[in-house]
């Protein structure tokens, strides 16, 4: 089923067209536009909020489901559970919310996604509507008293989330939307040189390899900075993005992360960018991340003691970010305009996904 779906070109149209209103939605509000896309792109949580109220609404409306079989066991048996009816009439409304609150958020992460992902979360999303709109009608024929319709009403839903829920699931396990993808992560605790200082000039980024690892390389305002090579939305690779006002942006769907930290100032994505500690020595650009607890514990209170903020770019105790140590030759920068995005929207391509 999958496969099927995944193959219908035809719902490309529609899907684009659904995206359009959307960006001119969001773009309703203004100034407050990135608040409100940071909230349901989950930045605040450190990931998607789609998952938890996803999970939610799974988890009322299979109790929903229980207290309805219950009901169902009284008539045929004769028996009586008090508060069944209520209780069920009860989780369900918890369900609708939680679905509500649940396409508010997927439909936000959906907006970036491109080919097969793009048809198969559409498909995912008008089910999940579908059931939604069941589960309405079922509280409402509870509420009015007609019992047996209702809880038919809400088993057709809940069977047409099951389906939508198995596509859901591939989205997630197999294409790997809203999971973290910026890549295997840089493990050297000891400093490692990866370039000579002269091969990266202001507001450039470089994708350079170290210990095996790929990192990307950036100058900024004098400051260098090494962070991961791909966007952990879509991995999308970094090194074609640029540095913007002390910010580094994803080349694809315009993420930004601060290049003192990693921390997600812009989404989609939610994830922090992964970043290490940089400095130069006798000419050489040179890398490493966190080091030992004790050690780490011992350049804390440096830092503590020279008022001066931990940072991504900064190696501790040897000094500010970016030291110069050793006697090396010594390179002039060269005087370079910081990289720009180009004139066309990056968002509205089509990217295959990469790993690394």
């Amino acid at each position: 089923m999958l496969e099927f779906v995944g193959r219908q070109e035809w719902l490309d149209r529609p899907s684009y067209r659904l995206e359009n209103v959307l960006s001119f939605g969001y773009n309703a509000f203004g100034g407050a536009r990135n608040r409100v896309t940071n909230a349901l792109n989950g930045v605040w949580l450190g990931h998607p909020v789609h998952p938890p109220l996803a999970s939610l609404a799974s988890g009322v409306l299979a109790a929903t489901m229980a207290l309805d079989a219950l009901a169902v066991g009284d008539a045929v048996t004769g028996r009586r559970t008090p508060g069944a009816h209520r209780l069920a009439t009860y989780t369900l409304g918890v369900g609708i919310a939680a679905n509500v609150g649940a396409a508010a958020t997927g439909i936000t992460d959906w907006q970036h996604t491109h080919e097969q992902d793009r048809r198969i979360g559409l498909v995912h999303g008008l089910l999940n509507m579908t059931a939604t709109a069941l589960y309405g009608f079922s509280w409402q024929s509870r509420r009015r008293g007609h019992r047996l319709r209702g809880i038919t009403l809400s088993t057709i839903g809940y069977t047409i989330s099951l389906g939508s829920g198995y596509l859901g699931g591939h989205l997630v396990f197999a294409s790997g939307i809203g999971t973290d993808m910026s890549g295997p992560r840089l493990a050297a605790r000891t400093w490692t040189p990866v370039l000579p200082e002269h091969m990266l000039p202001d507001g450039a980024l470089r994708h350079v390899e170290a210990d095996g690892f790929g990192i990307v390389l950036g100058r900024d305002d004098q400051s260098v900075i090494a962070v991961g090579p791909y966007c952990p939305h879509l991995a999308a690779p970094m090194a074609d993005g640029w540095i913007d006002r002390g910010r580094i942006v994803c080349p694809w769907h315009g993420s930004q992360f601060d290049t003192s930290t990693g921390a997600v100032v812009r989404g989609p994505a939610s994830t922090p960018l992964p970043c290490y500690h940089t400095r130069i020595n006798n000419g050489y650009i040179e890398v490493r991340t966190q080091t030992t607890p004790q050690a780490a514990s011992t350049e804390s209170a440096a830092l503590e003691n020279a008022s001066e903020p931990t940072t991504c770019n900064r190696p501790g105790p040897a000094g500010a970010a970016s030291q110069r140590t050793g006697a090396g030759k010594k390179h002039s920068e060269q005087d370079q305009p910081a990289i720009s995005p180009p004139s066309h929207n990056r968002s509205d391509q089509t990217h295959e996904r990469q790993t690394p």
